[in-house]
């Protein structure tokens, strides 16, 4: 079942003027009992109990079963030369909230959660996601027993990292490769997080056998899920609204200003690829692409100049 009901009990502290939110995401079936359990309690002046009816979450669906989908993965990584491949949640903006056609983890793993990425090898596949939707990645993984589930974060206990489960897995092949490959789209992924992640297998495999050397790899296009993804939801054409009465400052205005940023800095040009970035630059909101989100996706050169393409 997809529907789930939320109870909150709020606390109102009318002393200091705050107010406190404890939420527990319960499943439909154990709703009669929890308000059976809710009519016999007693609530004082300052409680009040919050039924709060959460629309399921928009589950990308695909003509293959959730199944089949690990194993024309693996077949595709098979294909590319790679032993692993790395699916995070991120689009090429590494924006919090990816559009639709983004939700390449969500359309592998069946978890639906905005935090969170997956590993898949030939022989396992796992997923980390934070304390905030360990129950619901729990519930949403299909098939269950096809995913190990690893709590990331400070309040994890011995958890266990990327780097660590990767290190593992290359000590378990048995093909004969002196190389552990691991595949990345390099469009979902920042720089600094490749760097760290390089660093991290290297640490790892020094503290277990080290046998095989674990190597990033940067995939050209196509995603490899793309390919197998056939009712792929489409990239929606923004429509953008120009807000330069409130913005403050023109278009013009700050790109003049940021001009003389980029040459202070000595550079040629800036890349502006955030999309809130973005939006304040050009004095544009957005809405169609992304739901709830006035931003579009975009990138805008700026020159030293103080002049711009996008």
């Amino acid at each position: 079942p997809s529907v789930f009901v939320a109870y909150a009990w709020q606390y109102s502290d009318l002393t200091m003027g705050a107010a406190g939110l404890c939420c527990r995401v319960l499943h439909i079936e154990s709703l009669r009992l929890l308000c059976a359990t809710t009519r016999r309690s007693s609530c004082g002046p300052r409680q009040r109990l919050v039924a709060l009816r959460v629309r399921p979450a928009c589950r990308v669906a695909s003509t293959a079963s959730d199944s089949s989908r690990l194993t024309l993965l693996r077949a595709a990584c098979t294909a590319r030369g790679v032993d692993a491949l790395i699916v995070p949640a991120n689009d090429p903006h590494l924006a919090e909230y990816p559009p639709l056609s983004y939700h390449r983890r969500a359309w592998l793993t069946g978890f639906n959660g905005s935090a969170g990425f997956a590993a898949v090898t030939q022989d396992a596949a796992a997923l980390w996601t934070d304390g905030r939707y360990t129950l619901q990645a729990d519930l949403e993984l299909n098939p269950r027993d096809a995913w190990e589930l690893h709590r990331e974060g400070t309040h994890a206990t011995n958890p266990t990292t990327l780097a660590q489960w990767l290190a593992q897995q290359a000590e378990r092949g048995c093909d004969g490769k002196a190389d552990f490959i691991v595949g990345v789209d390099p469009s979902l992924h920042s720089h600094k997080e490749l760097e760290q992640l390089k660093a991290d297998l290297a640490d790892a495999r020094q503290d277990g056998d080290g046998a095989k050397r674990i190597i990033v790899a940067p995939l050209q296009a196509p995603n490899l899920i793309d390919a197998l993804w056939e009712d792929r939801p489409p990239l929606d054409t923004p429509q953008l609204r120009v807000h330069s009465v409130h913005a403050g400052k023109s278009i013009v205005q700050k790109l003049q200003e940021l001009g003389v940023a980029i040459r202070s800095a000595g550079a040629c040009a800036l890349v502006v690829s955030e999309l809130d970035e973005v939006a304040y630059l050009c004095n544009v909101r957005c809405w169609g692409q992304i739901p709830n989100c006035p931003t579009s996706h975009a990138y805008v050169l700026v020159t030293c100049m103080g002049t711009a393409s996008e």
